[in-house]
């Protein structure tokens, strides 16, 4: 690649955007965030902002299309050590003009705060701030992320498998590198607190919608204008089924070797 060509560069310019950004979704969510082959397994909120019609953008989206795992580790390259131009609204575009809605690209990592300032590059949007009791969510994390991050071979199964497992896996080197994803520990709890405190300082209250799953629709479809749909509001997923999950990703990698 040529001194200042950036793999985003190389993506087509989004203009005008195809839909125009509408929610930020800035709070840690139920942790199962997996997206491989024609199997989805999200979140409740996201779940339930498709329902409702809207096309939310999730980190899981990359297990689509991997190569979105270099650009936003170039992203993070930028914004954190200085490696290129840092992205703004022009390239973010690129990544997510076919979505209405930005869900939180991961539940340990603040990536939208740190690279989506709302009031700057989505002054428009709408913020959630989908809230979750510190502990248990640590819990969460420590039965399903804490588990899958734990195993020793990733680093050597993944070069082996450069189309899907490769790319994801240096997105999650990336991380580490940033410090974005910590172990369990009185760290990554300081750092979930801290990430509600800086939503709540910057988005305007008429412009933020504190919610909690067991809420149901209601707030949250008055919040958006949208009707509240007639079924059961979208449930939590497993944690053994998340595990489960990755190892069918790590046996994929291993048929590669």
């Amino acid at each position: 690649m040529a001194p200042g060509v950036r793999e985003i560069d190389k993506e087509p310019v989004v203009s005008p955007r195809p839909k125009e950004m509408r929610v930020l979704v800035l709070g840690h969510v139920a942790h199962r965030n997996v997206l491989y082959a024609h199997l989805i397994y999200l979140d409740p909120m996201y779940t339930a902002l498709q329902k409702v019609g809207y096309a939310p953008y999730h980190i899981a989206e990359a297990f689509k299309a991997p190569h979105q795992f270099k650009l936003w580790e170039e992203c993070l390259d930028a914004h954190y050590a200085s490696k290129g131009e840092v992205f703004g609204r022009k390239e973010l575009d690129k990544l997510l003009g076919n979505f209405d809605i930005l869900s939180l690209l991961l539940a340990i990592a603040d990536i939208p705060c740190a690279i989506v300032v709302p009031e700057i590059t989505y002054p428009n949007a709408k913020v959630i701030l989908a809230n979750r009791d510190v502990d248990i969510w640590m819990g969460s994390i420590s039965c399903s992320a804490g588990v899958i991050f734990s195993w020793w071979s990733w680093p050597y199964l993944a070069p082996f498998e450069p189309t899907l497992v490769g790319p994801w896996w240096s997105f999650c080197e990336c991380l580490s590198r940033y410090r974005l994803w910590f172990a369990i520990s009185p760290v990554l709890r300081q750092r979930y607190l801290d990430h509600y405190t800086y939503v709540r300082s910057i988005v305007p209250k008429d412009n933020l919608l504190e919610f909690r799953s067991e809420d149901g629709w209601e707030p949250l479809c008055k919040f958006i204008g949208e009707k509240v749909p007639d079924e059961p509001y979208p449930r939590a997923d497993d944690s053994d089924d998340f595990v489960e999950l990755h190892k069918g990703l790590w046996w994929y990698a291993v048929m590669k070797w």
